[in-house]
Protein backbone atom coordinates (compact mmCIF):
# COMPACT_ATOMS: atom_id res chain seq x y z
CA UNK A 1 0.00 0.00 0.00
CA UNK A 2 2.62 2.54 0.55
CA UNK A 3 4.57 2.27 -2.13
CA UNK A 4 0.89 1.56 -4.11
CA UNK A 5 0.65 4.79 -3.01
CA UNK A 6 3.81 6.43 -4.21
CA UNK A 7 3.39 4.96 -7.74
CA UNK A 8 -0.24 6.79 -8.15
CA UNK A 9 1.58 10.29 -7.73
CA UNK A 10 4.03 9.33 -10.02
CA UNK A 11 6.88 9.60 -7.30
CA UNK A 12 8.41 6.70 -8.87
CA UNK A 13 8.43 6.93 -11.98
CA UNK A 14 9.95 10.21 -12.03
CA UNK A 15 14.01 10.88 -11.71
CA UNK A 16 14.26 11.05 -7.92
CA UNK A 17 16.92 14.17 -7.26
CA UNK A 18 17.22 17.24 -5.11
CA UNK A 19 15.98 20.50 -6.82
CA UNK A 20 16.97 22.98 -4.79
CA UNK A 21 20.60 23.55 -5.09
CA UNK A 22 22.27 24.32 -8.61
CA UNK A 23 25.68 23.65 -7.54
CA UNK A 24 24.39 19.72 -6.09
CA UNK A 25 25.03 17.37 -8.36
CA UNK A 26 21.70 15.17 -8.33
CA UNK A 27 21.17 12.35 -6.03
CA UNK A 28 19.58 9.38 -8.22
CA UNK A 29 18.07 6.98 -6.04
CA UNK A 30 16.96 2.96 -6.75
CA UNK A 31 14.09 4.01 -3.78
CA UNK A 32 12.71 7.26 -3.38
CA UNK A 33 14.09 10.86 -2.55
CA UNK A 34 10.97 13.49 -1.08
CA UNK A 35 12.00 17.22 -0.45
CA UNK A 36 9.66 19.47 1.72
CA UNK A 37 6.55 20.16 -0.33
CA UNK A 38 6.73 17.65 -2.62
CA UNK A 39 3.59 15.44 -3.25
CA UNK A 40 4.10 12.79 -0.48
CA UNK A 41 6.36 13.73 1.53
CA UNK A 42 4.09 14.28 4.38
CA UNK A 43 2.88 10.76 4.25
CA UNK A 44 6.45 10.27 4.42
CA UNK A 45 7.33 11.85 7.45
CA UNK A 46 4.45 10.66 9.19
CA UNK A 47 4.34 7.22 7.94
CA UNK A 48 4.90 5.78 11.49
CA UNK A 49 2.17 7.64 13.08
CA UNK A 50 -0.05 6.42 10.77
CA UNK A 51 0.67 2.90 11.05
CA UNK A 52 1.67 2.21 14.77
CA UNK A 53 -0.88 5.19 15.78
CA UNK A 54 1.86 5.55 18.63
CA UNK A 55 2.46 9.08 17.58
CA UNK A 56 3.03 10.93 21.07
CA UNK A 57 1.85 14.08 22.21
CA UNK A 58 5.05 16.01 21.98
CA UNK A 59 6.91 18.24 20.10
CA UNK A 60 8.32 16.16 17.31
CA UNK A 61 5.63 15.83 14.99
CA UNK A 62 6.31 19.04 14.29
CA UNK A 63 9.36 18.31 12.77
CA UNK A 64 10.19 18.54 9.37
CA UNK A 65 13.56 16.84 7.72
CA UNK A 66 14.49 18.98 4.75
CA UNK A 67 14.45 15.11 2.52
CA UNK A 68 13.71 11.61 3.49
CA UNK A 69 14.83 9.13 1.39
CA UNK A 70 13.11 5.60 1.02
CA UNK A 71 15.99 3.84 0.20
CA UNK A 72 15.78 0.27 -1.65
CA UNK A 73 19.92 -0.72 -1.88
CA UNK A 74 23.06 -0.48 0.60
CA UNK A 75 24.02 1.68 -3.04
CA UNK A 76 21.12 4.13 -1.71
CA UNK A 77 21.91 4.16 1.91
CA UNK A 78 26.28 4.63 0.85
CA UNK A 79 24.45 7.73 -1.61
CA UNK A 80 22.20 9.58 0.51
CA UNK A 81 24.97 9.43 3.57
CA UNK A 82 27.44 10.98 1.13
CA UNK A 83 25.21 13.67 -0.10
CA UNK A 84 24.36 14.70 3.17
CA UNK A 85 28.18 15.03 4.22
CA UNK A 86 28.54 17.33 1.56
CA UNK A 87 25.32 19.08 1.90
CA UNK A 88 26.14 19.70 5.70
CA UNK A 89 22.89 17.72 6.84
CA UNK A 90 22.34 15.48 10.10
CA UNK A 91 20.95 12.44 9.25
CA UNK A 92 18.60 10.21 11.41
CA UNK A 93 17.34 6.70 10.09
CA UNK A 94 13.72 4.79 10.48
CA UNK A 95 14.04 1.24 10.12
CA UNK A 96 9.92 0.83 10.83
CA UNK A 97 8.90 3.73 12.80
CA UNK A 98 7.39 1.95 15.37
CA UNK A 99 8.74 4.57 18.30
CA UNK A 100 6.92 5.81 21.06
CA UNK A 101 8.51 9.57 20.69
CA UNK A 102 9.14 9.74 16.71
CA UNK A 103 13.08 10.50 17.80
CA UNK A 104 14.07 10.17 14.20
CA UNK A 105 12.01 13.37 12.98
CA UNK A 106 14.09 16.21 13.78
CA UNK A 107 14.18 19.52 12.19
CA UNK A 108 16.17 20.46 9.09
CA UNK A 109 17.86 16.30 8.74
CA UNK A 110 18.16 14.15 6.24
CA UNK A 111 15.86 11.28 7.12
CA UNK A 112 16.49 7.98 5.85
CA UNK A 113 14.23 5.59 5.80
CA UNK A 114 15.08 1.97 5.60
CA UNK A 115 11.54 0.21 5.77
CA UNK A 116 11.85 -1.62 2.35
CA UNK A 117 15.29 -3.63 3.64
CA UNK A 118 13.32 -6.00 4.74
CA UNK A 119 15.13 -9.91 3.76
CA UNK A 120 14.66 -12.51 5.85
CA UNK A 121 16.89 -15.46 5.41
CA UNK A 122 17.08 -18.31 7.77
CA UNK A 123 19.25 -21.00 7.90
CA UNK A 124 18.24 -23.87 9.95
CA UNK A 125 21.14 -25.85 10.13
CA UNK A 126 23.18 -23.13 11.41
CA UNK A 127 20.38 -21.77 13.37
CA UNK A 128 20.73 -18.33 11.94
CA UNK A 129 18.87 -15.42 10.17
CA UNK A 130 20.09 -13.45 8.02
CA UNK A 131 17.58 -9.99 8.01
CA UNK A 132 17.35 -6.44 6.77
CA UNK A 133 16.77 -3.78 9.56
CA UNK A 134 12.46 -3.37 8.24
CA UNK A 135 12.17 -7.35 9.09
CA UNK A 136 9.24 -7.60 10.85
CA UNK A 137 10.07 -9.57 14.35
CA UNK A 138 6.75 -12.10 13.56
CA UNK A 139 7.90 -12.68 9.98
CA UNK A 140 11.57 -13.60 11.33
CA UNK A 141 9.84 -16.11 14.22
CA UNK A 142 6.95 -17.42 11.37
CA UNK A 143 9.95 -18.22 9.02
CA UNK A 144 12.02 -19.97 12.10
CA UNK A 145 9.29 -21.92 13.46
CA UNK A 146 8.31 -22.91 9.44
CA UNK A 147 12.00 -23.84 8.69
CA UNK A 148 12.99 -25.52 11.93
CA UNK A 149 10.86 -25.33 14.87
CA UNK A 150 12.84 -22.36 16.03
CA UNK A 151 12.35 -18.96 17.17
CA UNK A 152 13.69 -15.22 18.03
CA UNK A 153 13.06 -12.99 21.42
CA UNK A 154 11.61 -10.56 18.98
CA UNK A 155 9.29 -7.48 20.29
CA UNK A 156 6.31 -7.92 22.21
CA UNK A 157 3.90 -5.87 20.29
CA UNK A 158 2.54 -6.54 16.48
CA UNK A 159 4.64 -5.06 13.68
CA UNK A 160 8.26 -4.49 15.71
CA UNK A 161 10.71 -3.99 13.04
CA UNK A 162 14.35 -5.75 14.13
CA UNK A 163 16.28 -2.60 13.18
CA UNK A 164 15.71 -0.07 16.04
CA UNK A 165 14.30 -2.89 18.11
CA UNK A 166 17.77 -4.55 18.38
CA UNK A 167 20.27 -1.46 18.31
CA UNK A 168 17.76 -0.57 21.30
CA UNK A 169 18.77 -3.87 23.54
CA UNK A 170 15.37 -5.01 22.67
CA UNK A 171 13.62 -6.37 25.60
CA UNK A 172 11.60 -9.22 23.86
CA UNK A 173 9.65 -12.53 24.18
CA UNK A 174 10.99 -14.52 26.93
CA UNK A 175 13.20 -11.82 28.29
CA UNK A 176 14.42 -13.91 31.42
CA UNK A 177 15.78 -16.51 29.65
CA UNK A 178 17.08 -14.95 26.85
CA UNK A 179 18.20 -11.37 28.15
CA UNK A 180 18.58 -8.61 25.54
CA UNK A 181 17.98 -9.95 21.49
CA UNK A 182 21.10 -7.63 20.77
CA UNK A 183 22.53 -10.41 22.68
CA UNK A 184 21.89 -12.86 20.36
CA UNK A 185 23.39 -10.37 17.40
CA UNK A 186 26.19 -12.55 15.66
CA UNK A 187 27.43 -9.90 12.53
CA UNK A 188 25.99 -6.61 11.77
CA UNK A 189 27.18 -5.33 8.32
CA UNK A 190 26.29 -1.35 8.11
CA UNK A 191 27.26 1.87 6.33
CA UNK A 192 29.58 4.28 8.15
CA UNK A 193 29.68 8.31 8.46
CA UNK A 194 31.98 8.26 5.68
CA UNK A 195 29.90 5.74 3.06
CA UNK A 196 31.89 2.97 3.85
CA UNK A 197 31.08 -0.17 4.51
CA UNK A 198 31.66 -2.43 7.39
CA UNK A 199 30.99 -5.89 8.28
CA UNK A 200 31.71 -6.25 12.06
CA UNK A 201 31.76 -9.31 14.82
CA UNK A 202 32.86 -10.03 17.46
CA UNK A 203 36.29 -10.68 15.95
CA UNK A 204 36.45 -7.93 13.46
CA UNK A 205 35.51 -4.22 14.55
CA UNK A 206 34.57 -5.69 17.81
CA UNK A 207 33.86 -1.65 18.95
CA UNK A 208 30.96 -1.50 16.11
CA UNK A 209 29.24 -4.43 17.38
CA UNK A 210 29.49 -3.13 20.87
CA UNK A 211 27.40 -0.03 19.57
CA UNK A 212 25.22 -2.39 17.62
CA UNK A 213 23.69 -4.19 21.32
CA UNK A 214 22.52 -0.76 22.80
CA UNK A 215 23.18 2.43 21.72
CA UNK A 216 20.38 2.84 20.28
CA UNK A 217 19.45 6.37 19.05
CA UNK A 218 23.01 7.17 19.30
CA UNK A 219 24.07 4.62 16.90
CA UNK A 220 26.80 6.53 14.39
CA UNK A 221 25.82 4.50 11.11
CA UNK A 222 23.27 2.53 9.29
CA UNK A 223 22.66 -0.85 9.67
CA UNK A 224 21.83 -2.41 6.71
CA UNK A 225 22.03 -6.09 7.64
CA UNK A 226 21.96 -8.27 10.88
CA UNK A 227 22.93 -12.04 11.56
CA UNK A 228 20.91 -13.27 14.61
CA UNK A 229 21.07 -16.11 16.68
CA UNK A 230 17.71 -18.36 16.58
CA UNK A 231 16.76 -20.83 19.38
CA UNK A 232 14.85 -24.11 19.64
CA UNK A 233 11.23 -23.17 20.36
CA UNK A 234 9.17 -23.72 23.70
CA UNK A 235 7.43 -27.15 23.74
CA UNK A 236 4.54 -25.26 25.49
CA UNK A 237 3.76 -21.14 25.74
CA UNK A 238 0.66 -19.94 27.58
CA UNK A 239 -0.78 -17.00 29.24
CA UNK A 240 -3.45 -16.21 31.32
CA UNK A 241 -4.68 -12.86 32.70
CA UNK A 242 -6.33 -12.52 35.78
CA UNK A 243 -7.93 -8.80 37.28
CA UNK A 244 -8.01 -7.95 40.94
CA UNK A 245 -9.25 -4.93 42.83
CA UNK A 246 -7.03 -2.24 42.38
CA UNK A 247 -6.57 -1.28 46.01
CA UNK A 248 -4.60 -4.35 46.11
CA UNK A 249 -2.00 -3.48 43.63
CA UNK A 250 0.74 -2.91 46.55
CA UNK A 251 0.22 -6.10 48.08
CA UNK A 252 0.11 -8.14 45.04
CA UNK A 253 3.71 -5.98 44.01
CA UNK A 254 4.85 -6.66 47.31
CA UNK A 255 4.15 -10.24 47.48
CA UNK A 256 6.06 -10.98 44.37
CA UNK A 257 8.86 -8.94 45.24
CA UNK A 258 9.18 -11.01 48.34
CA UNK A 259 8.38 -14.37 45.92
CA UNK A 260 10.86 -13.55 43.76
CA UNK A 261 13.91 -11.73 45.77
CA UNK A 262 13.48 -14.53 48.61
CA UNK A 263 16.33 -16.63 50.26
CA UNK A 264 14.14 -19.85 48.18
CA UNK A 265 15.12 -17.79 44.80
CA UNK A 266 11.42 -18.75 43.65
CA UNK A 267 11.20 -16.62 40.66
CA UNK A 268 11.46 -19.12 37.72
CA UNK A 269 12.76 -18.01 34.75
CA UNK A 270 10.13 -19.65 32.12
CA UNK A 271 7.71 -16.70 33.07
CA UNK A 272 7.40 -13.76 31.81
CA UNK A 273 5.10 -11.31 34.67
CA UNK A 274 3.26 -7.86 33.88
CA UNK A 275 1.90 -6.29 36.65
CA UNK A 276 -0.53 -3.60 35.72
CA UNK A 277 -2.88 -1.00 36.53
CA UNK A 278 -5.09 -0.76 34.08
CA UNK A 279 -8.03 1.00 32.38
CA UNK A 280 -9.13 -2.20 30.89
CA UNK A 281 -9.19 -2.76 26.99
CA UNK A 282 -12.65 -3.44 26.54
CA UNK A 283 -12.43 -6.83 24.49
CA UNK A 284 -11.17 -7.82 28.16
CA UNK A 285 -13.38 -6.85 30.01
CA UNK A 286 -16.08 -8.51 28.06
CA UNK A 287 -14.43 -11.41 27.75
CA UNK A 288 -13.84 -11.61 31.74
CA UNK A 289 -16.75 -9.87 32.62
CA UNK A 290 -14.95 -6.80 34.33
CA UNK A 291 -17.14 -3.97 34.87
CA UNK A 292 -15.02 -1.77 37.00
CA UNK A 293 -12.80 0.91 35.06
CA UNK A 294 -9.51 0.98 36.72
CA UNK A 295 -8.42 -2.34 38.10
CA UNK A 296 -5.28 -4.95 38.26
CA UNK A 297 -4.35 -7.05 35.57
CA UNK A 298 -1.90 -9.50 35.97
CA UNK A 299 -0.20 -10.91 32.53
CA UNK A 300 1.40 -14.48 33.10
CA UNK A 301 2.46 -16.21 30.08
CA UNK A 302 4.99 -19.32 30.96
CA UNK A 303 7.34 -21.11 28.59
CA UNK A 304 7.52 -24.70 29.59
CA UNK A 305 9.21 -28.31 27.60
CA UNK A 306 6.26 -30.14 28.97
CA UNK A 307 2.73 -30.17 30.72
CA UNK A 308 3.92 -31.32 34.14
CA UNK A 309 7.02 -29.07 34.27
CA UNK A 310 4.04 -26.37 33.88
CA UNK A 311 1.49 -27.40 36.29
CA UNK A 312 4.57 -27.56 38.56
CA UNK A 313 5.94 -24.28 37.87
CA UNK A 314 2.49 -22.46 38.08
CA UNK A 315 1.33 -24.27 41.46
CA UNK A 316 4.20 -23.26 43.30
CA UNK A 317 3.73 -19.77 41.93
CA UNK A 318 0.60 -19.39 43.43
CA UNK A 319 1.00 -21.43 45.97
CA UNK A 320 4.04 -18.87 47.40
CA UNK A 321 1.93 -15.70 46.24
CA UNK A 322 -1.02 -16.41 48.28
CA UNK A 323 0.55 -18.25 51.38
CA UNK A 324 2.05 -15.60 54.15
CA UNK A 325 2.10 -15.61 57.59
CA UNK A 326 0.75 -11.67 58.01
CA UNK A 327 -1.80 -12.22 54.80
CA UNK A 328 -4.80 -14.28 54.53
CA UNK A 329 -4.94 -16.33 51.20
CA UNK A 330 -7.84 -14.80 50.14
CA UNK A 331 -6.41 -11.42 49.90
CA UNK A 332 -5.24 -12.83 46.62
CA UNK A 333 -8.14 -14.49 45.07
CA UNK A 334 -8.82 -12.50 41.66
CA UNK A 335 -12.32 -11.27 40.64
CA UNK A 336 -11.91 -13.05 37.91
CA UNK A 337 -9.28 -14.83 35.84
CA UNK A 338 -9.29 -15.63 31.89
CA UNK A 339 -8.24 -19.08 31.62
CA UNK A 340 -4.77 -19.97 30.41
CA UNK A 341 -4.62 -19.94 26.40
CA UNK A 342 -2.18 -21.87 24.85
CA UNK A 343 -0.08 -20.38 21.31
CA UNK A 344 2.40 -22.16 19.04
CA UNK A 345 4.63 -19.21 18.38
CA UNK A 346 5.44 -15.77 20.04
CA UNK A 347 3.68 -13.51 16.91
CA UNK A 348 0.64 -15.67 18.50
CA UNK A 349 1.47 -13.60 21.55
CA UNK A 350 1.75 -10.21 20.21
CA UNK A 351 -1.55 -10.84 18.59
CA UNK A 352 -3.01 -11.41 22.14
CA UNK A 353 -1.79 -7.80 22.91
CA UNK A 354 -2.91 -6.24 19.82
CA UNK A 355 -6.77 -5.19 21.71
CA UNK A 356 -4.55 -3.18 24.31
CA UNK A 357 -3.09 -0.99 21.48
CA UNK A 358 -5.62 -0.21 18.92
CA UNK A 359 -5.36 2.12 15.83
CA UNK A 360 -6.41 5.47 16.24
CA UNK A 361 -5.29 6.41 19.54
CA UNK A 362 -2.58 8.64 20.83
CA UNK A 363 0.32 7.94 23.05
CA UNK A 364 2.17 9.24 25.97
CA UNK A 365 4.91 7.15 27.22
CA UNK A 366 7.75 7.11 29.79
CA UNK A 367 9.87 4.18 30.81
CA UNK A 368 11.87 3.44 34.00
CA UNK A 369 14.15 0.39 35.10
CA UNK A 370 15.22 -0.23 38.78
CA UNK A 371 17.97 -2.08 40.58
CA UNK A 372 15.72 -4.57 42.69
CA UNK A 373 18.82 -4.96 44.78
CA UNK A 374 18.29 -1.79 46.01
CA UNK A 375 14.86 -1.30 45.89
CA UNK A 376 12.81 -0.89 49.08
CA UNK A 377 8.60 -1.66 48.34
CA UNK A 378 6.50 -0.09 50.64
CA UNK A 379 2.85 0.19 51.26
CA UNK A 380 3.31 2.88 53.38
CA UNK A 381 3.63 6.79 52.50
CA UNK A 382 5.15 7.53 55.33
CA UNK A 383 8.31 5.42 55.19
CA UNK A 384 11.57 6.75 55.53
CA UNK A 385 13.98 6.03 52.44
CA UNK A 386 11.10 4.63 50.46
CA UNK A 387 11.96 4.33 46.98
CA UNK A 388 8.73 3.29 45.35
CA UNK A 389 5.44 4.88 47.11
CA UNK A 390 3.07 1.70 45.98
CA UNK A 391 0.26 3.36 47.83
CA UNK A 392 0.82 6.64 46.33
CA UNK A 393 1.28 5.18 42.71
CA UNK A 394 -1.92 3.33 43.54
CA UNK A 395 -3.59 6.76 44.41
CA UNK A 396 -2.36 8.76 41.26
CA UNK A 397 -3.15 6.49 38.98
CA UNK A 398 -7.22 5.80 40.10
CA UNK A 399 -7.44 9.93 40.88
CA UNK A 400 -5.32 11.29 37.57
CA UNK A 401 -5.22 7.93 34.74
CA UNK A 402 -7.87 8.77 31.56
CA UNK A 403 -10.19 6.04 30.99
CA UNK A 404 -9.71 3.29 28.35
CA UNK A 405 -6.41 2.38 28.18
CA UNK A 406 -3.96 3.91 30.30
CA UNK A 407 -2.22 2.11 32.40
CA UNK A 408 1.21 1.51 34.23
CA UNK A 409 2.84 -1.59 33.82
CA UNK A 410 5.04 -3.15 36.06
CA UNK A 411 7.31 -5.95 34.29
CA UNK A 412 9.62 -8.36 36.67
CA UNK A 413 13.08 -8.98 34.91
CA UNK A 414 15.36 -11.02 36.90
CA UNK A 415 18.83 -10.18 37.30
CA UNK A 416 20.86 -11.38 34.98
CA UNK A 417 24.55 -10.62 33.92
CA UNK A 418 24.69 -10.24 30.04
CA UNK A 419 26.19 -12.70 27.72
CA UNK A 420 27.80 -10.33 25.54
CA UNK A 421 29.65 -7.29 25.50
CA UNK A 422 27.42 -4.26 24.63
CA UNK A 423 26.45 -0.72 24.95
CA UNK A 424 23.33 -1.75 27.57
CA UNK A 425 25.94 -2.30 30.46
CA UNK A 426 26.99 -5.80 32.53
CA UNK A 427 23.18 -6.33 33.39
CA UNK A 428 20.48 -7.50 31.18
CA UNK A 429 18.49 -6.18 34.01
CA UNK A 430 18.81 -5.69 37.57
CA UNK A 431 15.07 -5.94 38.77
CA UNK A 432 11.95 -4.18 36.94
CA UNK A 433 10.76 -2.56 34.54
CA UNK A 434 8.18 0.69 34.85
CA UNK A 435 6.47 1.57 31.30
CA UNK A 436 3.73 4.23 31.97
CA UNK A 437 1.26 5.16 29.41
CA UNK A 438 -1.43 8.09 28.95
CA UNK A 439 -3.52 7.32 26.11
CA UNK A 440 -6.33 9.72 24.33
CA UNK A 441 -8.14 10.05 21.07
CA UNK A 442 -7.13 13.18 20.36
CA UNK A 443 -10.12 15.22 21.40
CA UNK A 444 -10.60 18.14 23.17
CA UNK A 445 -8.42 18.06 26.57
CA UNK A 446 -7.54 14.78 26.52
CA UNK A 447 -4.55 15.27 25.39
CA UNK A 448 -3.56 17.49 28.38
CA UNK A 449 -5.09 15.42 30.85
CA UNK A 450 -2.93 12.47 29.70
CA UNK A 451 0.13 14.02 29.53
CA UNK A 452 -0.71 15.23 33.61
CA UNK A 453 -1.36 11.90 34.43
CA UNK A 454 2.08 10.93 32.75
CA UNK A 455 3.87 13.14 34.97
CA UNK A 456 2.56 13.04 37.77
CA UNK A 457 3.03 8.75 38.01
CA UNK A 458 6.72 10.21 37.12
CA UNK A 459 7.22 12.52 39.74
CA UNK A 460 5.79 9.24 42.35
CA UNK A 461 8.70 7.14 40.46
CA UNK A 462 11.22 8.84 40.50
CA UNK A 463 11.28 11.79 42.67
CA UNK A 464 14.92 12.25 42.73
CA UNK A 465 15.19 14.03 39.27
CA UNK A 466 18.82 13.00 37.95
CA UNK A 467 20.46 11.85 41.09
CA UNK A 468 18.42 8.67 41.72
CA UNK A 469 21.40 6.19 40.66
CA UNK A 470 18.72 3.54 41.25
CA UNK A 471 17.13 3.68 38.54
CA UNK A 472 19.75 2.82 35.56
CA UNK A 473 17.51 3.22 32.52
CA UNK A 474 15.28 6.03 31.44
CA UNK A 475 13.56 6.38 28.48
CA UNK A 476 15.53 4.24 26.95
CA UNK A 477 16.76 6.91 24.35
CA UNK A 478 13.88 7.28 22.20
CA UNK A 479 12.48 10.39 23.93
CA UNK A 480 14.57 13.89 23.44
CA UNK A 481 17.64 13.64 25.74
CA UNK A 482 19.57 16.29 27.16
CA UNK A 483 23.00 16.02 29.01
CA UNK A 484 21.15 16.21 32.45
CA UNK A 485 19.38 12.86 31.77
CA UNK A 486 21.74 10.84 29.83
CA UNK A 487 23.22 9.24 32.45
CA UNK A 488 20.63 7.12 33.46
CA UNK A 489 19.94 5.65 29.41
CA UNK A 490 23.45 3.15 30.27
CA UNK A 491 24.34 1.09 32.73
CA UNK A 492 27.17 3.05 34.77
CA UNK A 493 30.14 5.98 33.91
CA UNK A 494 31.86 3.83 32.06
CA UNK A 495 29.73 2.38 29.76
CA UNK A 496 28.87 6.35 28.64
CA UNK A 497 31.98 7.49 28.31
CA UNK A 498 32.97 4.58 25.94
CA UNK A 499 30.14 5.57 23.96
CA UNK A 500 30.98 9.30 23.60
CA UNK A 501 34.57 8.20 23.12
CA UNK A 502 33.49 5.57 20.24
CA UNK A 503 30.82 7.62 18.96
CA UNK A 504 34.10 10.90 18.23
CA UNK A 505 35.87 8.46 17.09
CA UNK A 506 34.02 7.13 13.97
CA UNK A 507 32.06 10.10 13.05
CA UNK A 508 34.59 13.03 13.93
CA UNK A 509 32.04 15.12 11.98
CA UNK A 510 29.01 14.24 13.74
CA UNK A 511 26.91 13.48 10.55
CA UNK A 512 24.83 11.34 12.96
CA UNK A 513 22.03 13.74 14.74
CA UNK A 514 23.54 13.41 18.42
CA UNK A 515 19.82 13.08 20.39
CA UNK A 516 21.27 14.50 23.57
CA UNK A 517 22.23 18.07 21.63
Amino acid sequence: EYNRYFFVHNILLRATMAHDNDDEPPLVLDGTLLAKGDVGYEEARCRNFAQNAHHVGNDNNNNYPSYVAIVKSIEDVQKCIQYASRRGLKVTVRSGGHNWFGCYLRQGVFLLDVSLLNKCDVNADERTATVGPACDGDVLNAAASQHGNLCFPSGHCVGVPLGGFLLGGGLGWYFPRYGYAAEHILQVTLVDAQGNLVVANDQNEEDWMWLARGSASMFPGVVVEFKVLLHPKPTLIRSRTSFFPVDRYPLIVRKFHEHATGAGGNYSDKLELTLNLASTPPPLAEAAGIKDPKLVMVIETWMAESEDEFQQLTKRFWGDMAMDGDLASLALLPLSSLGYEEFDSFQGLSKMLAPAFPPGQHWICRALMYDSSAIDLTTQSSSAGSDIDLDAVTKTFVEEAPLGLSHAMLAWCPKRQTTKPGCYGKYCSKGFVVLVLGVHDGKGDQGQQAQQYVDSMMKVLDDDDNNNERVWKYDALEHPLNRDTFHKSFDGKETREKLLQLREEVDPERLFFDPCS
